[in-house]
């Protein structure tokens, strides 16, 4: 039924198509199931400019100082590129990237975000001026590591940060298309302890290529398709010994992993009729992952000598399909307007995952052991998602509907289904109300209710996690995905708060606070007696409430030649179990606290330009619930560890060379500076150059 009625859609589209006219939606943000005016969503946006200079290879290192500080990291937000959520965002060069939002109101959980998430909008870059242009880019950076543990006589491997681009585009009257390429080299070398004799650091060989291409069909509608696909390769190798007055150990561990990732999107939009408008899509993502690790220990001591090869396989294969239709209406009515729109989504998920071990052992009979672990999910998902944009001029604007659950038969009869997630969003221009020049202010304030199931799951490329190794044994573990317990409810409804202001004080200074209050389900280890004097570990289901309080200070002068623009930001955030307030957990969570944020600078003077940004982090309050248990004695839970970090520094400057559009050349560093205690960032410094031009 769903999709028939998805199919009549796209029909009726074409059908009405010849009798459209051209209407911009510029003035509107994509969430992915709804579409929100600019006017009335609290949000910060970056141009990706801001962040072309900084060498990273997650979005999530340079977009921190910008945002939240350190909860803005990779697990804590979710990418809509271009309005869909099929992407990855570390799939793209950020040559490729227009400008990044961050949206700050409660409907970005309506749009696939978890209330433990941020939602993050991407817009590519699309075309350029003049009727052609070719981009070319280059970084190279030395990289090294601190010796944050202080190892006596330490082995400090170093190498090489990578990235060359190139891209072009060209613009006809009724079409363009653009096409790139990118290469990226990226090594995290480790200070390590002396016994190391051999270690080949952590790196990876990534290849990114994207392409897309937009034609006007006819009058009022355009066709859009966008590809990618980023191969990955990443290795590490590492010997070494860990000696006692009666025994000698010696290890050795080499580790490949390889990865390919696939986006591919098509997108038809028709302005039908009016204020009607309809915008069709549909987007496919395959990926899959292999990891394959063996590591070798051997002892030669006093008291027994033994000998183990471990050997450990890790695949993953998955692939999303997702098809999109979004039908919106514009309707003036003096100074009023009415935007009521209908977007139905239908996303199919299929993953699977295998592990793999064999374990030889060469002085225990039947030395030989193996075990494999699989795990599969498929399932489907539709959403009918209705809503209506109420608004006056520039002062006053209310939106709101619901999420609806179409196929509620096969979700399984475990559990009690919501069907409908209603949310609302208002915003009011206070100034513009009230007339006032000196001072610009709007207030916002939002409300979703949403549960688990809503979250918008898609394959991306993986963090490597083959890392975790010990000195002493010179073991580590692999990746592990953690089966939800039977009582973990998806379909829960929680509720989500958002409300916060923009204060505009003369030309230059504003001010913005945002707060958020989430209410969530997590897994939380707990321990249960097992014994008369022993405990073991299970997994609870636990609700848990986030109340999340932040402030920005932004400052923009544009003076002659000379221009600075400034934001100081600062972000606390706490955590709490609402379903058991007295429990051992609540006092670990609620033992510290935190402020971070970023502190970021942009300078321009003639043809010279700089940046310095500093992320900081001040006290240190439990990233999770794990570790807080009795049975792990050495973990001390309020360490109040403060952290700085100059996370990036660059001075450049532009050159005008004959019949070149632009052309400029910067040296630049990553984590050049940091105090000795700080543990905010991978601990990597980079010391390099780069350069750019247009023609």
């Amino acid at each position: 039924m769903k999709l028939r009625l998805f199919l009549i859609t796209l029909v009726i589209s074409i059908f009405l198509a010849n009798i459209t006219k051209a209407q911009t939606d510029s003035t509107h943000y994509d969430l992915g199931r709804l579409e929100v005016n600019k006017n009335f969503t609290q949000s910060i946006t970056v141009k990706a400019s801001d962040i072309e200079r900084y060498q990273f290879n997650y979005i999530t290192d340079a977009l921190s100082v910008f945002f939240y500080g350190t909860f803005t990291n990779s697990s804590s937000v979710v990418y809509v590129i271009d309005g869909n959520i099929v992407n990855d965002v570390n799939a793209y060069n950020i040559q490729d990237v227009e400008e990044i939002t961050l949206v700050q109101s409660a409907l970005g959980q309506v749009n696939g975000a978890s209330p433990a998430q941020q939602l993050i909008l991407i817009k590519t870059r699309r075309g350029g001026p003049g009727k052609q242009g070719i981009t070319a880019s280059n970084q190279t950076s030395f990289v090294d590591a601190r010796n944050n543990n202080n190892y006596p006589n330490a082995n400090k491997p170093t190498g090489l940060y990578e990235q060359l681009y190139l891209g072009g585009y060209k613009n006809y009257a009724n079409a363009d298309f653009g096409i790139s390429a990118n290469y990226m080299h990226n090594i995290s070398p480790e200070d390590l302890p002396a016994t190391y004799t051999a270690f080949n650091p952590f790196h990876y060989d990534q290849f990114r290529f994207n392409g897309y291409a937009d034609a006007k069909l006819w009058k009022g509608t355009t066709l859009s398709f966008d590809a990618n696909y980023t191969p990955e390769t990443a290795n590490v190798s590492f010997t070494g010994n860990s000696s006692t007055p009666n025994n000698q150990l010696l290890f050795a561990g080499t580790s490949h992993e390889s990865q390919h990732l696939l986006n591919t999107d098509i997108r038809l939009r028709s302005h039908i009729a009016g204020g009607l408008t309809n915008t069709i899509s549909a987007g496919y993502n395959h990926y899959n992952d292999f990891e394959k690790g063996v590591s070798d220990q051997s002892v030669n001591g006093q008291y027994y000598q033994s000998a183990t090869t471990s050997l450990q396989a890790w695949q993953q294969h998955g692939h999303t399909v997702l098809l999109k239709d979004n039908l919106t209406y514009h309707q003036q009515a003096g100074d009023w307007s009415i935007d009521p729109s209908l977007n139905f989504m239908y996303r199919h998920v299929s993953d699977s995952l295998s592990l793999h071990e064999l374990v030889y052992q060469d002085t225990i009979p039947n030395n030989v052991y193996t075990s494999a672990g699989f795990q599969s999910a498929h399932y489907s998902l539709s959403l009918l998602t209705p809503s209506i944009d109420i608004y006056y001029k520039n002062i006053f604007d209310i939106q709101g509907g619901f999420t609806a659950i179409l196929n509620k038969e096969n979700l399984g009869p475990i559990f009690p289904v919501n069907h409908l997630s209603p949310f609302v969003s208002t915003s009011v221009n206070i100034s513009e109300m009230a007339a006032l020049q000196a001072v610009k202010l709007k207030v916002f304030a939002s409300f979703s209710r949403q549960n688990t199931f809503l979250d918008d799951p898609y394959v991306s490329l993986a963090t490597f996690t083959l890392q975790g190794f010990d000195n002493a044994t010179g073991t580590y573990t692999t990746n592990s995905t953690p089966f939800l317990p039977s009582e973990f409810n998806l379909f829960q409804s929680y509720n989500n708060y958002q409300a916060g202001l923009i204060l505009g004080l003369g030309k230059h200074f504003s001010v913005s606070y945002n707060f958020r209050e989430n209410y969530y389900g997590i897994i939380a280890e707990y321990e249960v007696p097992s014994g008369a004097n022993s405990v073991s570990l299970a997994d609870v289901n636990q609700k848990a409430k986030a109340v999340t309080n932040s402030i920005a200070l932004n400052y923009d002068l544009q003076s002659g030649n000379f221009g600075w623009r400034s934001a100081l930001i600062a972000t606390t955030s706490k955590l709490q179990l609402t379903d058991q307030p007295g429990s051992q957990a609540n006092n670990y969570l609620n033992t510290g606290h935190r402020w971070t944020g970023g502190f970021t600078n942009r300078f321009t003077y003639k043809t010279l330009f700089a940046g310095l940004d500093i992320l900081y982090q001040v006290g240190e309050r439990p990233y999770s619930l794990q570790n807080w248990l009795s049975i792990y004695p050495t973990y001390v839970p309020s360490s109040n560890r403060n952290s700085f970090t100059m996370q990036s520094l660059y001075l450049g400057t532009r050159l005008k060379i004959n019949s070149w559009k632009y052309a400029e050349v910067y040296i630049n560093t990553r984590n050049m500076l940091q105090n000795k205690s700080s543990d905010i960032t991978d601990e990597r410094r980079f010391y390099g150059f780069g350069f750019k031009v247009n023609w």
